[in-house]
């Protein structure tokens, strides 16, 4: 833990050097790029750059928000390859959001089985590369309300798995990979007063999509809702507030199911460590602001995963961290992430990131 925290800091004190900061009156472009170093234990050292780019040209009258493009990019000495690319347009001066998203991951990944019961020494390992594209064209219907479509297409391909485990011998939708492609209809309502930190406000997105796996020829649905809630505790402090539900019906393969575990589902766990038809969680977040740009962070977070959307709660799992944050500009809110999560079986997880979870 000393060694990622001394890289962690390292690259805050690098960040200062790649800033540009500019007048939106003036300047097309306001950019924060910064560089990437850490080190896990299943990833090895790696290193990348991460950044997020204002077009200023192309602004949210409504709430204040310029259009922005987030990227990572990184590479690490085990051979993983992890890009991220996330443009958010503003069009028409915010009467209509065109939200993107790319993603491609290269890397090995953990397997216990579907389920929530699975015991610790069930993991195997595959080898997978993960490619999305996720594109959604919104309009604004009223104050902070905006409906929309979606089109998703996300396709997996597995180059290896362990010989004899539960991928190999077990007949799992999705155990040679998958391809999926559907549209989906979105709500979303964006009171927040800011989407990198927010400090007041409320968020609240729910998503229906219908999806085909294209090497089965079997459709499923998949539905998330997410709301989120910020209180103002102090001109230092805020409290925010999540819930979030996910379900599939139907044949998915299990890449496309309820996932526990991770940075945006379960933090202290593995991601993936249950994975099943429904995920329902809850989370706390306390932050605090000790120096002008420095924070810090404590949260509390319970959820599982289900056969059966009933007996979600059944297999409810806790888990708390800590995190500091780095605000990378002055007149940007947008920071840099550092959690350490700890689930209730001693699990344990660090996770480095643009913005907050949530």
């Amino acid at each position: 833990m000393k060694k990622k925290l001394t890289l962690l800091f390292m690259m805050l004190c690098c960040t200062k050097g790649f800033c540009q900061q500019a007048d939106p009156n003036t300047k097309k472009t306001q950019s924060l790029v910064f560089p990437l170093i850490y080190c896990k234990p299943e990833s090895g050292f790696a290193f990348g750059a991460g950044g997020r780019i204002f077009l200023m040209k192309h602004p949210n009258v409504y709430n204040n928000r310029f259009s922005d493009i987030t990227f990572i990019a990184s590479y690490t000495t085990q051979g993983q390859i992890n890009l991220n690319f996330a443009p958010t347009i503003f069009l028409n001066d915010g009467d209509y959001i065109l939200d993107l998203k790319f993603k491609y991951k290269k890397a090995p990944f953990s397997f216990w089985g579907l389920g929530s019961d699975n015991p610790d020494n069930a993991e195997e390992q595959f080898l997978m590369n993960d490619f999305l594209i996720r594109a959604a064209l919104l309009k604004r219907m009223g104050k902070d309300s905006y409906v929309g479509i979606e089109y998703l297409h996300q396709s997996y391909i597995i180059n290896e798995v362990e010989e004899g485990g539960i991928l190999d011998e077990q007949d799992i939708n999705g155990d040679a990979g998958a391809a999926v492609n559907g549209l989906g209809f979105v709500y979303r309502y964006d009171s927040r007063d800011n989407d990198s930190a927010p400090n007041s406000g409320a968020y609240i997105e729910f998503k229906n999509h219908v999806l085909e796996n294209e090497r089965t020829e079997t459709w499923f649905t998949k539905n998330s809702i997410d709301v989120r809630k910020y209180i103002g505790i102090s001109p230092k402090s805020v409290l925010a507030l999540q819930g979030y539900g996910e379900g599939t019906f139907g044949d998915a393969p299990f890449q496309m199911m309820a996932w526990y575990g991770g940075e945006d589902h379960g933090r202290g766990y593995h991601n993936g460590r249950m994975i099943n038809n429904f995920l329902a969680m809850a989370r706390a977040e306390y932050r605090y602001r000790f120096l002008p740009r420095w924070g810090a962070a404590v949260f509390g977070e319970v959820g599982g995963v289900s056969e059966n959307l009933q007996d979600v709660l059944k297999h409810a799992n806790l888990s708390a961290g800590t995190g500091l944050r780095f605000q990378l500009s002055k007149k940007s809110p947008t920071l840099l992430r550092a959690d350490i999560g700890v689930g209730q079986d001693g699990s344990t997880g660090f996770y480095l990131g643009i913005n907050e979870v949530f």
